[in-house]
């Protein structure tokens, strides 16, 4: 079901019909929810990390960033045999940066 969704996702970006509900949203809540939903993907000697300040609320569509989100953080738990993952971002500018980096 979700793959299905990215795949038309994938598809609505390229046809630029894709339909955002942007309203204000914490990156914090974002990233702090998907961390609880995704470690359980982490092997065993794999610790998912969340070290994200707080930052300014961002202008987006909960739904998408906590999709993007969960494919970032996701993959690098697949990926990372041993190790950490960790979640962290800053703000600068009128720009919030969130990363993602493992081991």
């Amino acid at each position: 079901s979700r793959l299905v969704n990215d795949i038309l996702d994938a598809a609505s970006l390229k046809h630029r019909s894709i339909q955002l509900k942007m309203e204000s949203v914490s990156v914090e809540q974002v990233v702090e929810t998907v961390c609880e939903l995704t470690s359980t993907l982490a092997k065993p000697g794999v610790k998912l990390v969340n070290e994200m300040p707080t930052l300014p609320p961002v202008n987006g569509d909960f739904g998408r960033l906590t999709q993007i989100m969960t494919n970032l953080i996701g993959n690098a738990l697949k990926f990372t045999i041993a190790g950490s993952v960790s979640v962290s971002g800053y703000h600068t500018g009128e720009s919030v940066v969130v990363e993602v980096r493992d081991t």
